[in-house]
């Protein structure tokens, strides 16, 4: 008994084992770690409530921020993301105007998806303005002062979930806003005043040489007010008026070098649109001059591979024309003499500066010797100038002109008694070297009868030369025999000549059925 009771003492006074010790270490840690993830967690419900208290506060204040907007200004441009079909939660989506003025009015804002940053958590702000209460069977067309349904949905993702905040709230036009409705449903409006100035010279290519300031005043406030103009071009070109505060007077400054216009009277068409879809139309005029300054056609140049001309004095190669302008140009044209007294004509291409053209083969007949081509310009101010291009064209080498023969088709054919007349009608064609269609003239006499000058049918390949015809017809009275037919031919570009008479051999029958 003595021996435990030592034995027990000298236990106690070893101190805490190992064991122990692990013991206590782990339950610390436990707590550690339990006290550790409450502290997190709270931290985390803290930085949830703050964004999605960030995202409503984003949407009440758009929603007050759209509310204080005049009611007729409250909307989309049609023309920005977000419209996509004009239709919203299954109502009509309001629409401001079709288009988006430039600058944008300060008062209408941006109302499709933006980014807002607050304290690094990215909000996704997205609003949508609707008729309250109407539907795609029943439209709103803003022909009437219904409510309108401000939308603003706040998107953000914190931590990977995506929270999102919607605010709504109706704007209903106040006494001041509203307007009575005219019976048709729908406000006049009328453009009281228009104008387009000052009158100015228009510069080198037609631009402004002076800010051109386009005003119009409506009756009420307009919705939106366009203004259309032609160009010189052609093209319409359209410019967005800017409103002031009443949004019943608008302007814009068309700046220099815009254009280009035609000189003369200039026609600008003033559109304004009411929110409720009444539109009107007004016209203004203002007077552009020609570009007074020097307007001239530089290096005119005409050339020509092969300068002589064919047979008939025509152009057996093309001549090259070109010219340069000081200035650009709308048109460049050219003519040149034709040996008939009248004058061909060319078209320039290219510009606006450099241009190009030609006279094409076959043209003419032309008198060998130098031709002169005036050149024309017409500047896109609305100068003119003429400069003039010269080339040396040689004279055809004709050779000798030469009657080569004739034949009948089918032979002469006549009665057996006289008068002698033919039974039936022939063809006489002689082939005439050196000659052509428009440089030659070809007479063939039958017999004693007066020379019947022929038509020209077909050249001859090889020859330089021609098929000349006439037709006896039946009933022609024939000499007796033998018949004699003379042809004369004659060559105008030198006035050459040869007469050739050639025998022709007549049948005599008792009808023409014996022929």
């Amino acid at each position: 008994m003595l021996q435990y009771w030592r034995n027990r003492i000298r236990r106690d006074d070893a101190g805490i084992s190992l064991v122990e010790m692990l013991v206590a270490l782990v339950v610390t840690s436990i707590a550690f770690t339990a006290l550790a993830a409450a502290i997190l967690t709270g931290v985390r419900s803290a930085q949830t409530a703050t964004v999605v208290t960030g995202g409503n506060q984003l949407a009440s204040e758009q929603v007050e921020r759209l509310r204080a907007i005049d009611w007729s200004l409250l909307g989309h441009y049609a023309d920005e993301p977000g419209w996509g079909s004009g239709y919203y939660g299954g109502e009509n989506l309001v629409k401001v105007a079709a288009t988006t003025p430039s600058p944008r009015p300060v008062e209408v804002p941006y109302l499709a998806a933006q980014t807002v940053t607050i304290k690094n958590v990215a909000y996704s702000v997205t609003t949508r303005v609707t008729w309250a209460g109407s539907s795609v069977g029943t439209p709103n067309t803003g022909a009437t002062y219904a409510s309108k349904r401000i939308t603003v949905t706040v998107t953000s993702n914190f931590r990977g979930q995506t929270r999102t905040s919607t605010q709504t709230a109706l704007r209903t036009p106040n006494a001041k806003e509203m307007k009575p409705p005219s019976a048709a449903g729908a406000t006049p409006i009328s453009i009281t005043a228009s104008s387009v100035s000052p009158n100015q010279p228009l510069g080198p290519n037609g631009e402004l040489t002076e800010e051109l300031i386009l005003l119009a005043s409506t009756s009420v406030v307009a919705q939106d007010v366009t203004a259309t103009y032609t160009l010189a071009t052609g093209a319409t070109a359209t410019a967005a008026l800017t409103p002031d505060a009443t949004a019943k007077q608008w302007t814009i400054r068309l700046p220099v070098g815009t254009g280009p216009f035609t000189p003369g009277t200039a026609v600008f068409t003033y559109t304004a649109t009411h929110a409720s879809g009444s539109t009107t139309t007004a016209t203004a005029q203002v007077q552009f001059t020609a570009y007074s300054g020097s307007f001239s056609l530089n290096n005119p140049n005409a050339s020509t591979t092969y300068s002589q001309l064919a047979v008939d004095y025509t152009l057996a190669a093309p001549i090259t024309v070109s010219v340069t302008t000081s200035d650009p140009a709308t048109a460049v044209t050219g003519t040149y003499p034709l040996s008939s007294g009248s004058n061909g004509t060319l078209t320039l291409t290219g510009g606006p500066t450099n241009w190009t053209g030609s006279i094409p083969i076959g043209a003419g007949p032309i008198t060998a010797g130098n031709l002169t081509i005036t050149l024309s310009a017409t500047s896109v101010g609305g100068s003119t100038a003429t400069a003039t291009a010269a080339v040396v064209l040689q004279a055809p080498s004709l050779g000798a002109i030469e009657i080569v023969g004739l034949t009948a088709s089918p032979n002469l054919c006549t009665d057996n008694k006289a008068p002698f007349l033919t039974h039936r009608s022939s063809t006489l064609t002689a082939e005439v070297k050196n000659v052509s269609a428009t440089t030659g003239t070809v007479t063939i006499k039958v017999g004693s009868a007066t020379p019947v000058t022929a038509t020209a049918v077909g050249a001859v390949g090889g020859s330089g030369g021609q098929l000349f015809r006439i037709t006896v017809p039946a009933g022609y009275d024939i000499p007796t025999a033998p018949v004699t037919i003379q042809v004369v031919a004659t060559r105008t570009a030198d006035s050459a000549t040869q007469t050739r008479d050639f025998p022709v051999a007549v049948s005599r029958k008792n009808s023409a059925a014996a022929c």
